[in-house]
């Protein structure tokens, strides 16, 4: 009778014990992506950090920095930090937390900025990373997350995406400064697939709508309010 009271005991912390290690198994078609908004000059030559387990991408405009990493799927921001102190260039992150994402082309879950977003890999894309200054007013920013939370997107924006060649977008948020990472087909031109881009469906509503939420010329294309930012090789 006791050895079953005891099975009966164990059992529960047995099933969270395997759970939690099913939630953390390594997928090789994902990884774990953290950014940071940081000043530029804090950030040494791209070639300074290169050489670890993860992948670090940096990209400036002015005095704006933003990096993208990129961690195995089954790291949190602990384990990331802990990998980058091993190879001496946590000091660029010392004053600074992972940046809360506020979108993500057909997000289907929340994570935390600790957590680190699941993202799928790709290959054979583009990347462009474009920032924007948002309106310095509390009420505004509140809405401007909430209008691009899970399932507000509007469906035909979605759609224009896709058929754009857009692969996957995120933006995320750094006070009221917007950071968007944009990765497209391999092929994808700003100048000329952005002046297609305008003229479909709803396109020009939406940036009617949006733009009372950003610190720009309301009439301008999105192509032209967002500022690309330089990947430093």
């Amino acid at each position: 009778m006791k050895y079953i009271i005891k099975i009966i005991l164990f059992t529960p912390f047995l099933l969270i014990t395997l759970t939690g290690c099913s939630n953390n198994k390594k997928d090789e078609n994902q990884i774990r992506r953290f950014a940071f908004a940081v000043p530029s000059e804090t950030v040494p030559d791209n070639s300074n950090i290169k050489d670890t387990e993860l992948s670090i991408q940096v990209f400036k405009i002015k005095e704006k920095a933003f990096l993208v990493i990129d961690a195995p799927s089954d790291y949190d921001y602990s384990k990331t930090l802990a990998l980058l102190k091993s190879k001496g260039i946590d000091n660029i992150l010392t004053s600074t937390s992972p940046l809360k994402r506020i979108y993500k082309m057909d997000q289907q879950k929340e994570y935390t900025s600790s957590e680190g977003q699941l993202i799928n890999t790709q290959t054979d894309t583009k990347r462009y990373v474009l920032t924007l200054e948002i309106v310095n007013d509390k009420k505004l920013r509140d809405e401007y997350i909430q209008v691009h939370g899970i399932g507000k997107a509007w469906p035909e924006i979605t759609n224009n995406m896709k058929q754009m060649g857009i692969k996957d977008m995120e933006l995320y948020l750094d006070g009221y400064q917007a950071y968007l990472i944009m990765d497209t087909r391999k092929d994808f031109d700003m100048a000329k697939d952005g002046e297609k881009w305008s003229k479909l469906p709803r396109e020009s509503e939406w940036q009617e709508y949006v733009a009372k939420f950003q610190k720009v010329d309301p009439q301008s294309k999105a192509t032209e309010k967002w500022q690309t930012m330089i990947l430093q090789k």
